[in-house]
C-alpha cells in the first residue's frame, strides 16, 4: 500500500522554506549530500513515497522548474526517505506517526514540545533495537533491571522530595493494541506544586523495543492533560 508522509520540515535534510515555480508552491528538501530538490505532494499537501519508500521529487531544469515530459506529466525522481518529518503536531518516521493534540508542536529532532512550556515539556519517541523472538516487555523490563533501577532513583529522590512517588501499571498501546508497561514518576515540591513528571511506557513491536516518553520539568506539569490518552490515539505504529 502506497505511503503518504506528511512534511514540512524534516532533520537534518528537510528545509522549512517553499518556493514558487510555475505558479504553484512546492516543499523543497534538502538530501544527505547538500542537493536540494521540490518535494512531489498530493493534494492536501501531503509528500508521496514510491514503491521503495523514498520520497518522490520532480526532475528539474537549469532554471529550477520541473521538467514536463511529452505527455504533460511531469517527470519525477526519488530521494531517501529521512529519519523524520515533521509538520506542525505531527511527526512521521519509517516506523510510526504519531499525531500530538493542538498546543504540541514537532521538532526536527523527532521531540514534541508543548508550546506554553519553554522547551521543558516534551515527548519523545526512543526506538532501542531488535528484541529476542517471544520476548515480553515485562521480560525485558525484569531482566535489563529497569524496574529496580527506578526504584532506587525515586528512593534518593525522597531523600529531597519525600512525597515522590513512582508507580508502574501493565496496559495496552495504540490502536494496535500492543501489551505495554507504563512508568509513572511524580515529584511534588514543598508547596505542592509538581517539580517533575514524568510517564514512561515501553512496548515491543514486531520484534523492537520502543520507549515513550512524556516529561514534565520545573513545573510544567499540566494536571488537565490526558497524556495516555493523546499518546495512546496518536501514535499508529507501520
Amino acid at each position: 500500500m502506497e505511503k503518504k508522509i506528511i512534511a514540512v520540515a524534516c532533520a537534518l535534510v528537510m528545509l522549512a522554506v517553499t518556493l514558487a515555480a510555475c505558479g504553484n508552491k512546492y516543499l523543497v528538501i534538502t538530501d544527505e549530500h547538500g542537493y536540494t530538490h521540490l518535494a512531489v505532494t498530493d493534494a492536501e499537501g501531503n509528500t508521496v513515497l514510491d514503491e521503495n519508500g523514498d520520497i518522490q521529487v520532480y526532475v528539474t531544469d537549469e532554471s529550477g522548474d520541473p521538467v514536463t515530459l511529452e505527455n504533460g506529466a511531469y517527470d519525477v525522481a526519488a530521494v531517501t526517505f529521512p529519519d523524520a518529518v515533521a509538520n506542525g503536531n505531527t511527526l512521521e518516521t519509517p516506523d510510526y506517526t504519531l499525531t500530538m493534540p493542538d498546543g504540541w508542536t514537532a521538532q526536527d529532532n523527532g521531540r514534541f514540545l508543548r508550546d506554553d512550556a519553554d522547551g521543558n515539556a516534551y515527548v519523545l519517541v526512543t526506538a532501542f533495537g531488535e528484541r529476542p523472538e517471544g520476548e515480553t516487555v515485562g521480560q525485558y523490563l525484569e531482566n535489563a533491571g529497569t524496574v529496580d533501577a527506578l526504584n532506587d532513583f525515586a528512593e534518593q529522590l525522597k531523600s529531597e522530595y519525600p512525597d515522590t512517588v513512582l508507580s508502574q501499571q501493565s496496559c495496552v498501546f495504540t490502536s494496535q493494541q500492543l501489551d505495554a508497561r507504563m512508568i509513572e514518576l511524580r515529584v511534588p515540591a514543598e508547596d505542592g506544586s509538581v517539580y517533575y513528571y514524568a510517564i514512561n511506557i515501553y512496548f515491543i513491536y514486531e520484534n523492537q523495543l520502543y520507549k515513550v516518553d512524556y516529561i514534565c520539568r520545573h513545573g510544567s506539569y499540566d494536571e488537565t492533560f490526558d497524556a495516555f490518552g493523546a499518546l495512546n490515539s496518536g501514535l499508529v505504529m507501520k
